[in-house]
């Protein structure tokens, strides 16, 4: 048994070992799942990567319409052996900048950059033509990488040849070395892999390589994929060897709780054979004694009578002593018969007692035999039982798992219409803003064309007040520049106060255009709002529908088993509080009185009440295995015998293991177990004992 423990034990950590370790791959397995899939959606689109920052400044250009171009790694084209190449030389900066038109646009761009947080650089290309390098000749040089790019732009090409210069690049670490020691070149130089080599006038420089991202282009996205794909393989493969070695461990597990079952079913009939046949043993040698004292006996008195008649035959002169003896003879006879009947009693009796104990073994052999069938019968029935909650216990798991996505997809709905909420908000917050700030700008035109109209007026006032002045010649006329120069001054003075320009008006065009696109998407959201909360409404009846026929079911179950047990006993059970705070109301009561909470029943009920809701939830969702932690605490003997009809009958429609724990319990609970098993401890200190008892009833 040491050896099965110690087995036993063996097996169920090497399981848990390779329970936790297919945990760990599952993980590991999801994560690179997660890269795959984006790697495979730039493959699909043929698109490079590029950060969020990149994307929202190109789409904010292309909605502007300004004349700019990039980032300029959409203009370039390159075999997939150079990304590493390019993206060490040319860096992410570089890569990801815009080239402008004009010097203007470049202004704009660079708020724009700022504004976005962009890593990137902004270039205007100059008129001037570009100029080709000279060649070099070596081994293992591929080119000049500004030649290896395949550039239609020439912007963008003037960029490329300004930042990058005259950078060749070979194959190896081991070749630019021999070019710079074989040739007279004095520039840089790149490996495939993207290690650099810089000539400065009196050092060569190896400079500091960061861990290149790869993601360039479509090839080293596949070498990546691929990497990825080939990891998910072996973790598959992993997965499914441990997976095997679990199945495997799970058997042997198996294995050896049968071993030890059948080793104790041995155990204990070798015990009971061991007893009946001490007893038997006992028995014959009694019964062996017996037969010899008879056989003694039976000796004695056939000598006695040889004796009597060889003294009949032998009769002298001494007759009278012989006669006198012969009279004393049979009472000895008598005495010596009354000892023969006495051992014949002790035979007869012995020979009972034997014949009780030949029926009392046939007795115990027949029922070891039937023992044996039923054995071999609950075994089968085991069996069949552990196939079939092996089966619930797998649909079991996929109504879960259903349940689980049902839950998953009902807190992303409540997540979305959490978002469309806030962002609602924030539309509004927005046109709230929007509609203030067009109103401040509307009462500023107001204000100043009210001050333009009052300026026209005091202006015509004064033509009116100074013309007959002209012509009285009290002012004198002044040249033509001196007036423009004043009127120049004036508007000036004016500009102060007139502050209404083009600008303003298509200010306000734009606002008025972002109010209707502002109220449409409102609307939008309004109606996605609606549909959401229509969503949810009709997944709240349906799992509401769906708990109460549940609940319907449950307390059918639990009132047909007081039927059947024949207890004058109702439940119901009712759902109560809001779909976010469901939860379930029970009453019960006899059938002549009203319905009460369960909280108001005595102890032994409420324990009744509680063992007819578990076995009616076993009945609707089944699962192999029951237990019950000290169920009969507080049953006294008619709730007990309540409790054994209710377990009893569910016995006998569903075949459950069920296992009680009962530290002090009436006898009716006891008798619904197949085998009973005792824990006793002497003394707090004291290690706990296993022992067998026997279920002693009181007589009446």
């Amino acid at each position: 048994m040491k050896e099965l423990d110690n087995k036993l034990h063996k097996t169920q950590t090497n399981l848990y070992d390779v329970e936790e370790t297919l945990k760990k791959l599952e993980f590991e397995k999801v994560r690179n799942l997660e890269d795959f899939k984006q790697l495979q959606g730039s493959l699909k689109e043929r698109r490079v990567m590029l950060p969020s920052q990149i994307k929202i400044l190109k789409e904010e250009i292309d909605k502007r319409e300004l004349k700019a171009i990039g980032p300029i790694i959409d203009y370039i084209k390159y075999d997939d052996k150079l990304s590493y190449a390019i993206e060490s030389v040319m860096g992410e900066k570089l890569l990801y900048s815009f080239i402008a038109s004009d010097w203007d646009t470049m202004e704009l761009l660079k708020r724009l950059k700022r504004k976005f947080n962009a890593y990137c650089n902004i270039y205007v290309p100059k008129k001037d033509p570009i100029k080709p390098y000279f060649k070099v000749k070596a081994d293992a040089v591929i080119g000049y990488l500004v030649e290896l790019i395949d550039v239609d732009n020439i912007d963008v090409k003037k960029v490329i040849y300004s930042k990058v210069k005259n950078c060749l690049v070979v194959e190896n670490y081991r070749s630019g070395r021999n070019l710079y020691s074989n040739t007279s070149f004095k520039g840089k130089c790149v490996t495939l892999k993207g290690e650099q080599i810089i000539s400065y006038k009196y050092v060569y420089e190896t400079p500091f390589q960061k861990k290149l991202k790869g993601l360039l282009s479509t090839g080293t996205q596949k070498e990546q994929a691929q990497n990825i794909e080939e990891t998910i393989k072996n973790i598959n493969n992993q997965i499914s060897e441990l997976k095997v070695k679990a199945s495997k461990l799970d058997s042997i597990q198996k294995e050896i709780y049968n071993k030890k079952k059948s080793f104790d079913d041995l155990l204990y009939n070798f015990n009971q054979k061991q007893r009946l046949t001490a007893k038997k043993n006992k028995f014959y040698k009694k019964r062996a004694n017996l037969q010899e004292k008879i056989s003694e006996a039976k000796i004695r008195s056939e000598n006695l009578e040889k004796r009597i008649k060889e003294l009949e035959n032998e009769k002298d002169s001494e007759f009278f002593k012989w006669s006198n003896r012969l009279k004393q003879i049979p009472s000895e006879l008598n005495e010596i018969n009354e000892q023969k009947k006495k051992w014949e009693e002790k035979f007869k009796e012995n020979k009972e007692i034997l014949s009780e104990t030949k029926n009392k073994l046939n007795k115990e052999e027949t029922e070891f035999q039937s023992l044996e069938r039923e054995k071999k019968r609950k075994t089968q029935e085991f069996k069949k039982a552990d196939r079939d909650a092996f089966e619930i216990y797998r649909n079991l798991e996929n109504r879960e798992n259903e349940i689980l996505e049902i839950k998953s997809g009902i807190n992303e709905k409540r997540e979305k219409k959490k978002s469309i909420v806030e962002k609602r908000e924030s539309v509004e917050k927005q046109r709230i803003e929007i509609v203030l700030n067009l109103e401040q700008k509307q009462g500023k035109l107001k204000n100043s064309v009210q001050e333009v109209n009052i300026k026209n007026e005091n202006l015509n006032r004064i033509n009116t007040e100074i013309g007959p002045k002209i012509k009285s010649k009290e002012i004198e006329p002044r040249q033509i520049g001196e007036i423009e120069a004043d009127i120049q001054k004036i508007e000036k003075e004016l500009l102060k106060y007139y502050d209404v320009d083009d600008n303003l008006l298509v200010e306000k065009e734009q606002i008025l255009d972002s109010l209707k696109k502002i109220t449409k998407n409102q609307n939008q959201l309004k109606d996605d709002i609606e549909e959401a909360l229509k969503t949810e409404e009709r997944m709240e009846e349906v799992y509401y529908d769906k708990f109460k026929s549940v609940l319907n079911e449950i307390e059918n179950n639990i009132n047909r088993k007081f039927k059947n047990s024949n207890i004058n006993v109702y439940c119901a059970l009712e759902l109560i509080g809001d779909f976010e705070e469901l939860g379930v109301d029970i009453k019960a009561s006899n059938s002549d009185q009203k319905l009460i909470s369960v909280s108001a029943l005595s102890g032994g009920q409420i324990s009744m009440i509680s063992i007819a809701l578990i076995l009616s939830l076993q009945e609707v969702e089944p699962s192999p295995l029951c237990m019950f932690d000290e169920a009969g605490m507080f049953l006294d003997d008619k709730n007990s015998e309540i409790a054994y009809q209710l377990i009893s009958s569910t016995l006998e429609e569903n075949p459950v293991q069920i296992i009680l724990f009962l530290p002090k319990s009436p006898t009716f609970l006891y008798q619904l177990a197949e085998k009973i098993i005792g824990v006793a401890r002497v003394g707090k200190s004291e290690v706990s004992t296993i022992f067998k008892p026997k279920i002693i009833e009181k007589k009446e």
